[in-house]
């Protein structure tokens, strides 16, 4: 079956978007013993930053720092709007990032963007104050000029391109084919209602930890098991299911559940079926270790007009928070992608339904009704 997708890749907003609702705090009821997230979650954006970063600096071709004589006497460092980004990113502690992400496959440009800056020493370009030594700027300039000139040059290698190219084509097929898959649901069902759920573990659980790979088997079997319960337990009442783990430190390991509910499901009928799921996974799942969130209240006031026809779906809301769910649940990858480990699933889905053919029109006239096209025509 071919559905027709939007393989265009989301805004950058979008992306933002998605990444710092990964690093949010989950609660469940007010319940106070979550794994808290640490003062590096905020700092995911900052990868979509630093792609963005290594792209312009390929673009320009000018030396972005210079230093310049004050009125005072003094020496300053001077640079365009570009090179005071480079220097905020280079000035963020990113060991403390490169800590929280060390299960995770990184794009090719942060990666590169991080090597060169540990390999030129930037860590240690001094701030420059009124007093600063000359020679401490003018060594600072040429530290900073060369860490550009070394991102453009490999920024330009042809492996390096086709490396990036590579994990980019890899996590647009993930995107596209959850998005396909969420589109042709719409098709079929255009009133269905929407639910999102979060998942992760109290403090002190075997896997809450997001430093071990051990942890996320468990996660991924306890997601699993999850969507089985679901399934088994509400059967036709849900149409369609995505899912998705991470494993930041700081935030402990999390799952993210989309449910697509049935059209005749009122709200509160909906918002039992997503408590019932939330105690399913704090209670028989994992023994009493997980909490859960029901992230998008299903009678949420945005969600409430689910659509009439399939030719007015597209006026309503449903399919524009499916197209976020789907940047939500697979293309945050694109910069921060858990790695491929035994025993580990990292995402998942239902099985594309079967849109049914439209009944041919050349059925039931077979010749064309025209004056004087069909075989009778001449015949009184």
């Amino acid at each position: 079956m071919n559905v027709k997708t939007q393989t265009k890749p989301p805004s950058t907003e979008d992306i933002i978007c998605a990444l710092s609702e990964r690093a949010l705090p989950l609660f469940y009821h007010g319940n106070p013993v979550l794994n808290l997230p640490g003062m590096h979650s905020g700092w995911v954006p900052r990868l979509v930053d630093i792609v963005n970063a290594v792209e312009r600096i390929a673009r320009s071709q000018k030396p972005l720092f210079r230093h310049i004589r004050t009125p005072q006497g003094g020496i300053a460092i001077r640079s365009d709007e570009l090179g005071r980004d480079v220097a905020g990113l280079l000035a963020m502690p990113a060991h403390h990032l490169r800590q929280s992400l060390v299960l995770y496959d990184l794009d090719p440009r942060v990666d590169m963007f991080w090597d060169e800056a540990d390999r030129r020493g930037l860590a240690t370009v001094v701030a420059v104050q009124p007093w600063t030594d000359e020679s401490l700027v003018l060594a600072s300039v040429d530290a900073l000029n060369g860490f550009v000139q070394a991102v453009r040059q490999r920024h330009a290698r042809k492996g390096f391109q086709s490396k990036v190219n590579a994990h980019v084509r890899a996590t647009l097929k993930n995107y596209t084919a959850l998005k396909g898959y969420l589109m042709a649901i719409l098709q079929l069902h255009p009133r269905l209602l929407p639910i999102t759920l979060d998942f992760t573990y109290r403090n002190g659980a075997p896997s809450g930890a997001a430093d071990a790979v051990p942890a996320l088997k468990i996660v991924s079997s306890h997601l699993a098991s999850l969507v089985e319960n679901v399934r088994t337990t509400f059967g036709d009442a849900v149409l369609g299911h995505a899912w998705s783990q991470d494993a930041m430190l700081g935030c402990g390991n999390v799952g993210h559940l989309l449910l697509l509910l049935k059209d005749d499901i009122d709200s509160n009928e909906s918002f039992a079926l997503a408590h019932e799921v939330a105690r399913s996974w704090r209670d028989d799942v994992t023994g009493g270790d997980g909490c859960a969130y029901n992230n998008l209240a299903a009678n949420d006031l945005r969600f409430r007009f689910r659509g009439i026809s399939q030719d007015e779906r597209r006026y309503t809301p449903v399919e524009e928070h499916l197209r976020r769910m789907a940047v939500y649940l697979r293309w945050t990858d694109r910069f921060a992608a858990l790695k491929r480990s035994p025993g580990v699933q990292t995402h998942g889905m239902g099985t594309v339904p079967k849109v049914p053919r439209a009944a041919s029109t050349r059925a039931a006239y077979p010749f064309p009704e025209m004056l004087g096209s069909g075989p009778w025509a001449t015949r009184l």
